[in-house]
């Protein structure tokens, strides 16, 4: 059980870091407070 939970914990770490990279690179097409917005949601 504690191996899965640190697997489930890396997994989850990897996907924050992968999406939070492709947000990034998606930033200049989007307006500021529509990026405000979507941090906030």
């Amino acid at each position: 059980m504690k191996r899965l939970k640190y697997i489930q914990l890396i997994y989850s770490l990897l996907k924050i870091v992968y999406l939070s990279h492709s947000f990034r690179a998606r930033i200049h097409f989007f307006d500021k407070d529509l990026f405000f917005l979507t941090i906030k949601a």
